[in-house]
């Protein structure tokens, strides 16, 4: 579970809830607001979240901690989708970027290293 904490210079969370729903930890981390969290086919989490106009992909162990973040520019700032491919690439797809109605994706390798991105600008 991921979303926006309250005020403050880390107010992006992540949760993990047990199958009961009960708390099995929370992380704050230093972005406004982050949206969207999957875990991925290892057991570490991808997120994506947003801060300063910029959007940010993190990957953290099973306990929420850190192993790497990377800053994405000029893609956008709206996440829309996040999904893991079958050799742990990742995609994300946005929106926000031009009249903000654009959608752009990019791809990252499994430590986080960017690979290609692409706005796709007047597509109605």
């Amino acid at each position: 579970m991921s979303g926006l904490y309250a005020q403050g210079p880390n107010r992006a969370f992540n949760m993990k809830l047990n199958p009961q729903g009960v708390t099995q930890w929370i992380k704050l981390y230093p972005f406004e607001w982050m949206m969207y969290a999957k875990e991925a086919a290892n057991g570490d989490f991808i997120s994506v979240g947003t801060g300063s106009s910029q959007l940010y992909i993190i990957r953290t162990d099973n306990q929420g901690n850190l192993i790497w973040s990377k800053r994405i520019d000029g893609l956008g700032t709206t996440s829309l989708y996040l999904y893991e491919l079958n050799n742990g690439d990742i995609m994300v797809a946005c929106i926000g970027v031009g009249n903000g109605k654009d959608i752009s994706l990019c791809r990252l390798d499994a430590n986080g290293n960017f690979l290609w991105g692409k706005a796709y600008r007047d597509w109605e």
